[in-house]
C-alpha cells in the first residue's frame, strides 16, 4: 500500500471513531435524562414500601431527602429524626396523605437499608415509624403506633376535632330564684330543696312539683340535669324573660341564639352557667359543667390499655355519677351510658372502645384530640346537650 494509500485509510478510521464516540456520548446522555424520581411502590392501604426498584438518583444525606419533601430536619438520636413534616396525615379536606408519607419513607429507606427508623413531629403529634421485615425484604410503616391508621381512623373527624369548641356564649342574665340557688349549690338538688316542696315521680323519670308547675331530672349524684319549666309556671326565666313570653318577643331581646328560631318553634341559648330551650308551651333548662374531665380520661387510657371493660364500668359507674342513662351486661361485653351535660357517649359493644363518642361539647385536652385522630374513640362535631333536648321534645310530642 503507497503512502498516499495509507494515508486516507488513516483518515477514515480517525473519523469512524470520533463517530462511535459522539455516538456514545449522546447514548448517555439520554440515558441519563430518563431514570425516573424516587417514589413508593405502594399501594395505599399496604403499609409497605418497596425497596426494590431499579431507581439510582438520590438524595446523599437524610438532610437533603428531608428538604426534598419541603420538611425541615431539626435533629436526630440514634435511627430517631426530629423533623416538622410539610404535610399532616390527612390534608384539611380530610383525604389521606399516605402516599407522600410512604414516599418519604422509601426514600430514605436506600440510606437505612434493613435498619428501623422513625420520623417524629412533636408539633403535629405525628410519628411515623419504619419497621423492617425480613421475611418480605421490605419497611413496614408505622403510624401513630398503628399498623393500620387509614383503616382505623376518620379524615374528617381528624381535621374537625383539631378546632372543635363548644358553641358560642349568648349575653343572658337569670332572673329566677331556682336557677339561681341551684348554681350556688352546685347543681345539687339538696341546694332548692326546702323551696320545691312536694313531688311525685313521673313515667318518664322525671320528679313534677306541683307548687311550682315544675319538672325536674336528676342524675345518680342527686345533681338537677334538666329543668322544665311547664307552661303555667309563674315567674321570670331570665330577667327580661317571664315565663310564657311568646318566640318574637324573646327573639327581639336576644337575637344571639345558638340553635333553632322562631319558624322552628324554639330557640336555644348557651351563658357561663345553663343552655335554656325556649318553646311556647314550657322553657327546657340544663345545667353543665364544661371543665376537663380528669378522671373519665384517666379511666378512657386505662380501658384503651387493658381493654378491662368491668374495671372501666365500675371506675365509672361509681366515681362519675353525672350519667343519665346506664346498661351494662358483661356477657356481650356491652356497656352503655350517656352523659349529656359532659359531652360524651358511652356505647360499646363486643368491648369495642370505638363504642366511645365524643361531641363538640366535650373539653377537649391533648390526649382526648389524639384519641379522635388516631381513630381510637369516634367524634361528632354537635352538642350532645342540643341532642338530649331534641330528643326530649320528641319523646313528648309523641
Amino acid at each position: 500500500m503507497d503512502n498516499k494509500a495509507k494515508k486516507r485509510f488513516i483518515i477514515v478510521i480517525l473519523i469512524l471513531f470520533f463517530c462511535l464516540l459522539l455516538l456514545l456520548t449522546m447514548l448517555l446522555g439520554a440515558l441519563d435524562g430518563e431514570v425516573p424520581s424516587n417514589v413508593a411502590d405502594s399501594s395505599v392501604g399496604t403499609n409497605i414500601v418497596d425497596e426494590t426498584s431499579t431507581n439510582t438518583t438520590k438524595p446523599k444525606t437524610i438532610e437533603q431527602i428531608i428538604a426534598e419533601y419541603k420538611s425541615q430536619y431539626l435533629s436526630r438520636s440514634g435511627n430517631e429524626i426530629y423533623i416538622k413534616f410539610n404535610k399532616d396525615l390527612y390534608d384539611d379536606a380530610g383525604n389521606s396523605n399516605e402516599k407522600y408519607f410512604e414516599a418519604f419513607i422509601y426514600d430514605l429507606a436506600q440510606i437505612f437499608l434493613t435498619s428501623n427508623f422513625k420520623l417524629i413531629d412533636e408539633e403535629k403529634s405525628v410519628t411515623v415509624e419504619a419497621v423492617y421485615d425480613s421475611t418480605i425484604e421490605k419497611h413496614k410503616i408505622i403510624f401513630n403506633e398503628r399498623e393500620n391508621f387509614y383503616e382505623e381512623s376518620d379524615g374528617k373527624s381528624y381535621i374537625a376535632v383539631e378546632d372543635s369548641e363548644i358553641i358560642e356564649t349568648s349575653i343572658l342574665f337569670k332572673g329566677n330564684d331556682i336557677l339561681s340557688d341551684l348554681i350556688v349549690g352546685r347543681m345539687y338538688f339538696s341546694s332548692v330543696a326546702g323551696l320545691m316542696g312536694e313531688y311525685k315521680e313521673l313515667d318518664s323519670g322525671y320528679r313534677y312539683f306541683p307548687d311550682h308547675k315544675i319538672k325536674m331530672r336528676l342524675a345518680p349524684n342527686d345533681g338537677v340535669m334538666n329543668i322544665v319549666f311547664t307552661e303555667d309556671y309563674e315567674g321570670n326565666i331570665l330577667h327580661d324573660v317571664p315565663n310564657g313570653t311568646n318566640l318574637n318577643k324573646i327573639y327581639q331581646l336576644h337575637p344571639d341564639n345558638s340553635s333553632g328560631s322562631v319558624s322552628e318553634g324554639y330557640l336555644g341559648y348557651r351563658n357561663d352557667d345553663y343552655y335554656y330551650f325556649f318553646y311556647d308551651d314550657e322553657v327546657s333548662v340544663y345545667g353543665y359543667l364544661y371543665a376537663k374531665n380528669k378522671v373519665f380520661e384517666n379511666a378512657v387510657e386505662d380501658y384503651l390499655e387493658t381493654k378491662d371493660l368491668e374495671k372501666f364500668y365500675k371506675t365509672l359507674s361509681k366515681k362519675i355519677l353525672s350519667y343519665d342513662v346506664l346498661e351494662y351486661d358483661p356477657e356481650s361485653q356491652s356497656l352503655y351510658m350517656l352523659f349529656p351535660t359532659r359531652g360524651y357517649e358511652i356505647d360499646i359493644e363486643g368491648n369495642n372502645p370505638k363504642g366511645i363518642t365524643l361531641y363538640n361539647s366535650y373539653y377537649f385536652t391533648d390526649t382526648s384530640r389524639q384519641w379522635v385522630k388516631d381513630g381510637y374513640v369516634k367524634f361528632v362535631d354537635k352538642d350532645l346537650v342540643q341532642i338530649y333536648e331534641k330528643d326530649r321534645r320528641n319523646a313528648n310530642e309523641n
